[in-house]
């Protein structure tokens, strides 16, 4: 049992349109710079080609690298939050980097919504984990998306989560018993 861990993955759907944007992108500039399959060869005025060449690089870099990494993350989507004995972990940075926070310091865990959405008119709500205030560990961080840590609140929003939140709310609490201490 010490070596119990539930996992919420990013969610495959949210990937795959992650995934058809990139390739989009990289398709747009390919098709205007070299391929001219849909749209025909076209003359560019000599004052506009630093732009451009400008449009040509973000379109097959930013494109390119969206399709491939949301390629790689289609095969094996990365974890949003995992919780195991030592505590739990959430996705930092731009490549789901996990930060674990002990299980002494949860507080609550249900369901709730993003605190960093209230100036908007789109709130989302997801799961939500309170943690203890404490010097001990920060009271907020940049996080991947999907996922929001300020406050001392950690929200797992919904739309990312490859997860039901009923299953993922049980699952953690029944480890907070279990590991609190």
């Amino acid at each position: 049992m010490a070596n119990e861990t539930f996992e919420i993955p990013l969610s495959r759907i949210t990937l795959f349109i992650f995934f058809i944007a990139g390739a989009f992108l990289l398709w747009a500039g390919l098709e205007i710079g070299f391929l001219h399959r849909i749209i025909g060869p076209f003359d560019v005025a000599p004052g506009r080609l630093w732009a451009y060449y400008g449009f040509l690089v973000f379109f097959i870099v930013v494109g390119g690298a969206c399709f491939l990494r949301s390629l790689l993350y289609l095969l094996r989507p990365p974890a949003l939050l995992r919780a195991s004995a030592e505590g739990i972990a959430f996705a930092t940075g731009l490549r789901y980097r996990p930060f674990m926070i002990p299980w002494r310091f949860v507080d609550t865990i249900g369901v709730g919504i993003d605190l960093s959405q209230l100036p908007s008119s789109k709130i989302q709500g997801g799961l939500q984990i309170s943690f203890v205030n404490s010097n001990e560990i920060p009271n907020g961080l940049p996080t991947s998306i999907g996922v929001s840590y300020m406050f001392y609140t950690l929200t797992v929003r919904l739309t990312y989560m490859g997860r039901s939140m009923k299953e993922s709310v049980e699952a953690l609490r029944k480890m907070q018993e279990q590991y609190r201490g």
